[in-house]
């Protein structure tokens, strides 16, 4: 029998909380205290306004437990009803600032920019000024009660709650995750609702409990100088000023009774508070015994590459460019795409394009610029990134400039992306059967035809017992079964181009080789493009068609991938190749001298002169053209015609 699966982040939270045994009593406490404070009518053993004047002052004992107070009233009976005041007068005041303070936070760190910068000054403003004086204030304008001094405590404290949940929202805007389920379509409501709220609820919860404690003891304060409830309620606070104004000469027990109240639901709730602070922390708790494994089952035998000889039943998957007639469109045309950050610009006049059924290669060392033209073409540029200049078009539809309603529409659809860390881009608050499930939920499938076909999608990809896995969550996949279910998730939409950001360099030998052959076996079944973003040429010689070479920020050479390999049109593309330790014989492994220059630090001309052996004159004179060699060869270099460096 196979053990239970391990638990969900929030059974991990709670078993790491209940492990502090002292915020696990405060937690039964204030579950008590809520229990009464919902019963509190009809658990008195009293009515708690009938007066005994022969039993006023009386102690406790065994007819009142509590004693009485100055009218005779039984004490337990009014702690009991005022144990519902309090408690509903905190509701009131935190619930006004979760409502108000929550989705301010979420939408200004969601969206950063000139609106966050806004509401967090704004913000700064009120949160300056002293609580007491904002309430005092209110209380001013719309008199005294609970129901005012309420109101003006949860705006003053939802001041917190926005800083909260908006740096919150900030570390997760960075999460790939989140930029993986805007590539899947997901609109902007529905990121906010499914992906980020349910990973900024940790820090919300724990503002939420430690700021109960404050309001509690704020609420009690104005209560005992009549600015609170108001006869004939009463709260904690009420009933210590009554105990207050007749302390001399009376029974001193009438104060213990709410100030013990006070005093011991404060600590409970900072206990609490604590608690979740320490569960919410990463290793935060001793880690759990390793349940036993599930019997093992046979590892899927890899899917044979797509590449097969002719005469084995295979069909050529691309037509050669232009066999369509001169006049047909490719998939995705992109001309003269200009990214900058600031006043530098990180790509510069990018061009070129991709074929329906086509793998391109994009390749180029960390730092050329790969990722971000990927980002670009998705629409995932960050702040302060930004297309300045150029076209992209998908079947015909220009992107450039376009709303995020239509970049929602084709996301998930018509474009899709892996990224390179699979664990980093999986929701870890969500099953996996439920992430890949979503493009179709979006695509209009019901709740059930969804969750069948993501079990379907994960069994395509060769994930073993998908239904079971479909349950469990990104922290039970090793990398290779995350980037199997991450690619799953993209193709759940049927896009007609996928674009892999390097999306084998995480994972070991065997299993990059088996997530490769899986991806070209999608894009024969499906029928799509593919852009794979690599720095690794071993990638490009296995699955590529045609290659892209970039360099500082623009494209210095493009070429059938064969082609590329045997004769090299540009000496950084031959100092790639060169680099490979597969081309080693017996001797050194060479490298490319210096490193790629930083944005905004270009060369006026030719932006690899500063590390080419083959570079003359010409070359710094002025920026090189692309030329247009062979077929589709081209390049970025005035030497390109003669290759010295073959």
């Amino acid at each position: 029998m196979s053990a239970a699966a391990p638990a969900s982040r929030a059974g991990q939270v709670w078993r790491r909380f209940r492990a502090d045994r002292w915020a696990l009593v405060a937690a039964a406490y204030l579950a008590l205290l809520v229990l009464v404070a919902l019963f509190a009518p009809w658990v008195t053993p009293y009515d708690p306004e009938r007066q005994d004047l022969l039993a006023a002052f009386g102690g406790p004992s065994a007819e009142h437990w509590l004693g009485t107070d100055e009218l005779g009233r039984d004490e337990l009976s009014r702690m009991l009803v005022a144990t519902r005041i309090s408690l509903l007068a905190v509701a009131e005041a935190m619930g006004l600032a979760v409502v108000i303070g929550v989705p301010i936070g979420l939408l200004a760190g969601f969206r950063g920019g000139l609106p966050d910068r806004l509401v967090m000054r704004l913000n700064d403003l009120v949160f300056a000024i002293p609580a007491l004086v904002l309430v005092m204030l209110v209380i001013a304008v719309l008199g005294t009660g609970l129901g005012p001094s309420m109101a003006a405590l949860g705006l003053v404290f939802s001041t917190g709650f926005i800083r909260v949940a908006r740096n919150a929202v900030t570390e997760i805007r960075a999460e790939t995750y989140l930029a993986a389920a805007k590539v899947i379509g997901v609109p902007t409501w529905r990121l906010v609702r499914r992906h980020v709220l349910p990973n900024a609820l940790g820090p919300i919860m724990v503002q939420l409990a430690l700021q109960c404690g404050v309001v509690l003891t704020i609420e009690a304060s104005l209560s005992f100088i009549g600015l609170g409830a108001q006869p004939p309620d009463v709260s904690w606070g009420t009933l210590l000023a009554m105990a207050a104004t007749s302390i001399e000469g009376a029974d001193t027990w009438l104060v213990v009774w709410p100030g013990l109240a006070i005093t011991v639901t404060v600590l409970a709730l900072n206990l609490v508070g604590d608690g979740l602070l320490g569960a919410l922390k990463p290793g935060a708790a001793r880690p759990a015994k390793t349940p036993a494994p599930p019997p093992a089952t046979p590892a899927p035998e890899p899917p044979p590459h797509v590449h097969r000889p002719e005469g084995e039943g295979a069909a050529p998957l691309v037509q050669a460019r232009g066999s369509e007639g001169e006049g047909a469109a490719p998939l995705l045309r992109v001309r003269g795409l200009t990214v900058t950050a600031g006043a530098a610009a990180i790509v510069s006049d990018v061009s070129f394009d991709v074929e329906a059924g086509e793998v391109v290669g994009l390749v180029g060392e960390s730092g050329c610029g790969k990722s971000t033209i990927a980002l670009a073409l998705m629409g995932l540029l960050d702040e302060p990134r930004r297309i300045t200049a150029g076209s992209v078009e998908l079947s015909g539809t220009e992107l450039v400039g376009a709303p995020e309603a239509r970049w929602e529409r084709l996301r998930g659809r018509d474009l899709a992306m892996i990224f390179q860390n699979p664990q980093a881009s999986l929701n870890p608050t969500m099953r996996i059967g439920d992430q890949i499930a979503e493009p179709l939920r979006l695509a209009g499938h019901s709740a059930r035809a969804a969750r069948a076909e993501a079990v379907a999608l994960l069994e395509k990809v060769g994930v073993p017992d998908p239904a079971r896995r479909a349950r469990q969550y990104p922290h039970e996949f090793s990398g290779g079964m995350a980037q199997r279910a991450m690619i799953a998730m993209a193709v759940a939409g049927r896009p007609k181009l996928l674009i892999a950001d390097e999306p084998v360099t995480a994972l070991d030998v065997r299993v990059r080789e088996q997530v490769l052959d899986l991806l070209l076996d999608l894009r024969a079944e499906f029928g799509m493009a593919v852009l794979l973003v690599t720095h690794d040429l071993g990638v490009v010689a296995d699955a590529c068609d045609r290659t892209i070479v970039a360099y500082a920020g623009e494209l210095v050479e493009q070429a059938p991938a064969e082609q590329l390999f045997r004769s090299p049109a540009h000496p950084y593309t031959h100092g790639l190749l060169g680099a490979r330790p597969s081309a080693l014989t017996g001797r050194r492994l060479p490298t490319i001298p210096g490193s790629v220059p930083a944005p905004g630090h270009w060369p006026g001309g030719c932006r690899f002169e500063p590390r080419c052996a083959h570079a003359v004159a010409g070359c710094s004179a002025a920026a090189v053209p692309t030329t247009a060699l062979s077929g589709d060869h081209r390049s970025r270099c005035l030497r390109a015609q003669e290759s010295p460096w073959l």
